[in-house]
This record gives C-alpha cells, structure tokens and sequence, in this order.
C-alpha cells in the first residue's frame, strides 16, 4: 500500500529532465546563460528603476535582488499579488530586515528572456507613475 502524499512523478521525470539539460548544452552551460540573463536583468532593473541591487552580481548564481522605486502604501498592501493581478507576472516582493523599502527578487532559467525582464521593467514604472499621480501634496 502506498501513502498518499508519495508522487513519483519527478523520479519519472527524471531522465527527460536529464536529456533536456545535456541537449541544452549541459549544466554549466544552463548556469552560466543563467548567471548572465539575471546579472543584465539587475542592472537595467536597477538603472530603469534609479535604485539598487542588494549584492553585486558577481556573487549571485541565478537570482538577484533589486530595491522597488516605491514601498508598499500600507503595511496590508500584498505588491506579490498585485503585480501578478495586473501584470500576469510572478516576482517575490520582500522587505529586507534593517534595509528601506521592499525589494524585488527576480530569476533567471534557460526559458526566461530579456524581454521578460523588461515586462517588469515597465510594470513597475507603471505603479510608480500611478502612486505619483494619486500622491497628496504635502502640507505646508
């Protein structure tokens, strides 16, 4: 008898996985187009966005972190969720202990492309230029 949480599903999945990677070029190859794509994908990230990665590039694998232009306007206000409702995006919005603002992780895999990246680019420009039209003045 077999438990229901046990799927086999990856152990069966395992030698297309295996195929697919060695006809990709192997796993250097795949890490290193990775590496590359999310290293260009944080700097025009941050350059588009005036704000910053969080380590530099040469220390990342796949991932990086990059400051959003703006914080979340409420403590409830889930940007996770918001920018995949309005964009059909998925990027991890996360505020970093003892550093401002929230911070956006994005990844790298051998089926993203640069565009991808500038998808986000602009949706978050997009919410920034809409929190500024909507700002009130302040009080003098």
């Amino acid at each position: 008898m077999m438990q229901g949480t046990i799927d086999d599903t990856a152990f069966l999945a395992v030698p297309r996985a295996v195929a697919f990677a060695e006809a990709m070029g192997g796993l250097r190859v795949i890490a290193d187009h990775n590496h590359q794509l999310v290293a260009w994908a944080a700097h025009m990230l941050a350059r588009r966005w005036g704000t910053e990665i969080l380590v530099p590039t040469a220390l990342c694998g796949s991932m990086a972190v990059v400051r959003c232009p703006f914080d979340a306007a409420s403590p409830e206000e889930d940007l996770f969720s918001l920018v995949w409702d309005r964009f059909s995006l998925v990027v991890p919005v996360i505020p970093m202990p003892g550093m401002p603002g929230v911070w956006i992780r994005v990844s790298a895999q051998i089926y993203n492309e640069r565009g991808h990246y500038e998808k986000l680019a602009d949706a978050v420009l997009l919410l920034l230029a809409e929190r500024c039209a909507t700002a009130k003045p302040l009080a003098v």
